[in-house]
């Protein structure tokens, strides 16, 4: 039978409370950032390709729990806070065996999600500095349970059931009422076009979800406001030559945007005319081993292979097999597998000589010379026609089904744009 417990001490329920609501104010802002992420606007915490929140709140894991859960990571993490901080406040008003349980409970939740996604945050090859912040403080919570509540470390017995039971009653509800605005917050953008010819493209765009609309006319906003900076001589084209659209998209193998507007340019060259759209790959490998513009040294050799063998492969067919296979098998690449990779389009010894030629390094050279001359802070790097713009799918979808008209009607009915930040890359 449950024992009361001494009174609980004031310090104690003060660290309880303040990490919950302080996590809670956290998931907050997360959301909040996230709903402008997917509308096309900037989020603050995304700095470089490593400090990057954006790429793991767009990360296939924190996609596929958006979709199961109906629920966003953020809109998790503010459930759990909440829930956290009602169970602290419970334990202050009626300091029993069981609210302590109860405590310990959401600590043990609080500790376990921190685990499950920050591994997903290291499989995704990027840190996100406001996760950061909630594993501390869900951490901090989870000590003061520990340190501060009376023993046993762990809840046992009926003190056990009736702590996790206190837990699923606080939970159930807020989890309940985050299914509105988590139905409301934008998926990662989906690559599916089904629309072929100007009448079905036309209608497709008139009548996108307000998000992907934002998107889109964020994307259009964006590339009327760039200007062309470097004029490129093919090396690497899929498409014809003389296609009124153009696209350049510089790259790095392990970075989860590139993969994701690698999916969207496939997608858009199955809807529109094959003499619409032309596509060159260009290359900005994140690793000071090869890019003396970047400062971090991976020592993997995994970008600097993937992007050489790529260059190796420039003017065959083989160049586009292995990439589409290097962003397919992105979360599990090493160096042995880039080339085993690659040694199924080109014999192996003479990879291996071309990985190292120092002309190889000079057309990588080029195209970092290239991406700094439009300000690259991270990848991918996406022109049309010479000026910048964001990894939108319709509106590439547009600008190749009309030519390259970025005034046709196709894009009339867009929203205005939202505000752009004025360093944005």
């Amino acid at each position: 039978m449950s024992q009361p417990t001494p009174a609980r001490p004031t310090p104690v329920g003060a660290a309880l409370l303040g990490t919950a609501l302080a996590c809670a104010a956290l998931a907050v802002y997360q959301w909040l950032e996230l709903v402008s992420l997917r509308s096309g606007g900037t989020v603050a915490c995304a700095v470089n390709e490593t400090l990057n929140c954006a790429t793991v709140w767009n990360s296939e894991f924190a996609s596929r729990i958006h979709t199961f859960l109906r629920v966003p990571v953020a809109g998790l993490g503010l459930v759990w806070s909440l829930a956290a901080a009602i169970l602290a406040g419970l334990w202050l008003k009626k300091p029993s065996a069981v609210a302590v349980a109860a405590v310990k409970v959401a600590a043990i939740g609080g500790l376990l999600g921190t685990f499950v996604f920050a591994s997903a945050s290291i499989s995704a090859g990027a840190v996100c500095l406001t996760c950061l912040g909630t594993y501390a403080l869900s951490i901090g919570y989870a000590v003061a349970a520990f340190m501060g509540l009376p023993k046993p470390w762990l809840p046992e017995g009926d003190d056990a059931t009736g702590g996790m039971g206190w837990a699923l009653v606080v939970l159930s509800p807020l989890y309940l009422l985050a299914l509105y605005p988590g139905a409301k917050t934008p998926q990662a953008p989906a690559v599916t076009i089904t629309a072929k010819g100007d009448a079905e493209v036309k209608k497709l765009l008139e009548n996108l979800p307000e998000q992907d609309a934002l998107f889109t006319a964020a994307a259009r906003a964006k590339w009327l406001k760039s200007e062309v900076k470097a004029v490129f001589t093919p090396r690497a084209l899929s498409g014809p030559a003389n296609a009124p659209v153009k696209v350049v998209d510089f790259t790095d193998v392990k970075c989860g945007h590139c993969k994701h507007f690698e999916e969207i340019v496939r997608e858009v060259r199955k809807a529109v005319p094959a003499d619409r759209l032309s596509f060159e790959a260009r290359h900005f490998p994140l690793d000071g081993e090869c890019n003396s513009e970047v400062k971090k040294v991976w020592g993997d050799g995994v970008r600097c292979a993937g992007t050489k063998a790529q260059i190796c492969l420039e003017g065959s067919e083989g160049l586009w097999r292995f990439r589409e296979a290097v962003f397919e098998h992105q979360q599990e690449l090493t160096k042995e597998l880039v080339l085993e990779l690659a040694s199924k389009e080109m014999p192996r010894t003479a990879l291996e000589a071309c990985l190292a030629s120092p002309t190889t390094q000079a057309k990588l050279d080029e195209d970092i010379r290239l991406a700094l001359r439009y300000g690259l802070e991270g990848t991918p790097l996406v022109l049309v026609n010479g000026r910048e713009t964001l990894p939108s799918a319709h509106f590439l979808l547009g600008m190749a089904q009309s030519s390259g008209d970025v005034n046709s009607d196709f894009f009339k009915k867009l929203p205005p744009p939202p505000p752009m930040d004025e360093h944005e890359h």
